[in-house]
């Protein structure tokens, strides 16, 4: 299927998954990471993380959220929801799923409170 990533843009190819999601937060006493787990996508992940190998920075991720009503595909033209710049630290790939942690960067307080809240 092909979905647009942004407002307006191209419609690129995605690849329909089951998904599990903890959003990464934050509570008193700061931030707390997140996991996401997708199944049956381990041999496409890991030929993308063969990349990787060796490379000491997080993974820079984005999680968009799409609401697609039953046979109305077409009429959608952006992500109604989306986390930007989030950072995947662990990755553990089974024969059947693949997971990651995920957490906001380091980052200063001033920097933190310039960016975008959403709610879901």
């Amino acid at each position: 299927m092909s979905l647009p990533i942004e407002a307006g843009g191209p419609r690129l190819p995605h690849l329909l998954c089951a998904f599990e999601l903890i959003a990464p937060g934050a509570h008193s006493d700061g931030p707390t990471e997140g996991k996401i787990r997708m199944d049956n996508v381990s041999d496409l992940f890991r030929e993308l993380l063969k990349g990787a190998i060796g490379y000491d920075q997080a993974i820079r991720v984005t999680i968009r959220f799409y609401r697609v009503l039953p046979g109305r595909l077409d009429e959608v033209t952006s992500p109604d929801d989306s986390f930007t710049g989030l950072d995947m630290t662990a990755v553990e790939i089974s024969a059947d799923s693949a997971e990651g942690t995920i957490a906001w960067p380091d980052e200063s307080a001033a920097e933190r409170a310039e960016r975008p809240r959403r709610l879901l």
